[in-house]
């Protein structure tokens, strides 16, 4: 059955933490009236992921592991989870990031007024996106790093879709103030839409 929801946690930030993010992001979400996955992206920097999630495999239920083996960072651990999931819906949440699913259910009534991306309002610690969204926005991109989600934001503002900020207190944050790998991040997406690449663009630059 396709899951209403699925919840990507990347292994490349934080893997000591994430096995008990696991564990609270299912009891919470076992608590809902809605069927959903849990897709675990490891990578190179997190060696042993894959043996941490089978684990926890028979007390989780519908966790999967995605080998991100060869990819770089969060942007390309996310852009794997997100291909990689199958939910109408796909959330993406760092290590710690649990009052973010909490909330979900006011998530959902943003989905149900139009919008196709959800975001927090200040750290970029947590993402959420429709099916369709999620398909086309990193179907395309490219970064890897830090500007990830400046980049998504900017494709959905291309595509065209509505895009509502959330205030959500997660208790991680996501460094995107001006750290000179974000600006460098912002030149390249402001070069590359004027450039037109995104619209000839055939996979993505992992």
């Amino acid at each position: 059955m396709k899951p209403l929801v699925s919840i990507i946690v990347p292994a490349c930030e934080n893997p000591k933490q994430f096995p008990l993010t696991l564990l609270d992001v299912d009891k919470k979400l076992s608590e809902a009236d809605y069927s959903y996955e849990i897709l675990v992206v490891g990578d190179d920097s997190a060696p042993g992921t894959a043996d941490t999630v089978n684990r926890f495999g028979h007390l989780i239920k519908d966790l999967k592991f995605i080998d991100g083996k060869g990819g770089r960072n969060m942007g390309g651990a996310v852009r794997k989870g997100m291909l990689a999931a199958k939910g109408s819906y796909r959330l993406f949440i760092r290590a710690g990031g649990i009052p973010v699913i909490g909330k979900f259910e006011e998530t959902l009534s943003c989905f149900k007024d139009g919008f196709q991306v959800i975001t927090d309002s200040d750290d970029f610690s947590f993402g959420c996106f429709t099916e369709e969204a999620a398909l086309r926005i990193f179907g395309i991109a490219r970064i890897n790093g830090r500007g990830f989600m400046k980049e998504a934001l900017a494709l959905a503002q291309l595509f065209g879709f509505r895009v509502k900020k959330m205030k959500i207190g997660t208790g991680t944050h996501f460094a995107s103030g001006i750290h000179p790998a974000i600006l460098w991040d912002a030149i390249r997406i402001r070069y590359w839409l004027r450039r037109g690449a995104y619209a000839t663009l055939e996979k993505p630059v992992l």
